[in-house]
């Protein structure tokens, strides 16, 4: 039967506790040997010295286990790049293979050094042996010691770093790779998102600036959309389009509100519907706009445009931009308009003159005075209700 992954890890790890279990007998080793001098001073540096040239062989033989215990990717026969995506071809990705690479010339580099060097290698090993022994009390011993020492930690070291790697190491960079491939899919995954939500808010954008067309400039052939196909259209439309389409109609309405009044009321169900899609309530300049339109109908719509003027006003508060004090004015055309003492001429009652007079003062403190002088119904208003220029402006 098939030996399962789980198993064979553990036994690995039994494998690698018994390595350190090896390498604390061997420390051990080397305290039981500096026990032999006599002096505190020298068991110390024996031990010292000892230890220290043990470690060494074992980082070394480590480094040696680790180079020859590097695992290789796998990657395609053809050298192509793992697809990334779920959707057809994408862009690709392979594993870095550096570090095997250099793994793979020492290793060659190491063996076939080795082999050449084999019948030097006792020789070698004497000078190094007889070198350490003199940090360990000399003699013949000490440079069996050393000796000892050497290839028990180097070969113990070897094998430790050639296992840890074999266990450890290969998982580490399947893990990273997988990391590295899964973020890159679910960036690409968020790329293709966003580009398809930027199609579909641009196709919105397009239809509702095309419904604005077709009210603005309408034709046999296409007649103007429906109010609640505006409504809609404009809703769904981006912020940018919106302001777009404001400004578009502000134009068209800004410059035929005298002389071509069936063009500028076809811009009135595009300020309703810009209204109806702020329902925050943030833009007063929607209102604004939209009640200037009603006033300006060739049948004004007093009350309505009232409202939206009144709405406005609010929205703007105390916002004091050179040129919304038009607001105050119009609304006092509305006023007066809806005054039925007015139109039966007689002076308005106390609260229709008291808020009639405070948007007239709004307008004149805003450099309106020839605006107010000019319209016939402010003037007949203001003569029948007794209030002068002078009343206004103080």
């Amino acid at each position: 039967m098939e030996r399962t992954e789980r198993e064979q890890t553990s036994d690995s790890n039994k494998a690698l506790r018994v390595l350190r279990t090896a390498m604390l007998a061997g420390a051990a080793a080397i305290a039981l040997y500096a026990l032999q001098f006599s002096a505190i001073s020298q068991k110390t540096a024996v031990a010292s010295v000892g230890l220290m040239v043990a470690g060494a062989f074992l980082l070394m033989g480590g480094v040696l286990g680790f180079i020859f215990g590097i695992p290789r990717t796998l990657q395609q026969e053809s050298g192509g790049a793992v697809k990334v995506g779920a959707d057809g071809p994408g862009a690709g990705y392979l594993a870095n293979t550096n570090l095997e690479q250099i793994s793979d010339w020492l290793t060659k580099m190491l063996v076939g050094v080795g082999l050449t060097q084999l019948t030097a290698m006792p020789s070698h090993l004497r000078a190094v042996t007889s070198y350490i022994a003199e940090g360990i009390g000399g003699g013949r011993d000490a440079s069996i010691f050393a000796l000892s020492v050497l290839l028990y930690f180097s070969i113990i070291g070897f094998l430790f770093g050639y296992l840890w790697t074999r266990l450890f190491l290969a998982g580490a960079f399947r893990q990273a790779d997988q990391t590295a491939l899964g973020t890159l899919s679910e960036r690409m995954e968020q790329a293709n998102r966003d580009i398809e939500e930027i199609k579909k808010q641009t196709k919105l954008d397009a239809e509702a600036q095309n419904l604005v067309d077709r009210q603005l400039n309408p034709s046999f052939e296409l007649p103007p959309a429906p109010q609640p196909e505006l409504d809609e259209a404009i809703a769904a439309a981006s912020p940018e389009a919106k302001a777009k389409i404001f400004y578009q109609t502000w134009k068209v309405r800004g410059e035929n509100w005298r002389n071509n009044k069936q063009l500028m009321e076809k811009t009135i169900p595009i300020f309703r519907s810009l209204v109806k899609s702020d329902p925050d309530g943030r833009y007063h300049m929607n209102h604004g706009q939209l009640g200037f339109a009603l006033k300006d109908k060739v049948t004004p719509e007093w009350e309505n445009a009232l409202t939206e003027l009144s709405c406005a006003i609010d929205i703007r508060g105390g916002n004091k931009e050179e040129g919304w004090r038009y607001y105050e004015f119009n609304r006092a055309i509305c006023r007066i308009n809806l005054d039925e003492d007015f139109r039966s001429n007689q002076p308005s009652a106390p609260p229709v003159r008291k808020a009639i007079v405070a948007d007239l003062k709004e307008a004149i403190a805003h450099d309106f005075t020839d605006l107010v002088s000019a319209n016939e119904n402010i003037q007949a208003w203001m003569q029948l209700n007794q209030v002068s220029m002078e009343d206004i402006a103080a």
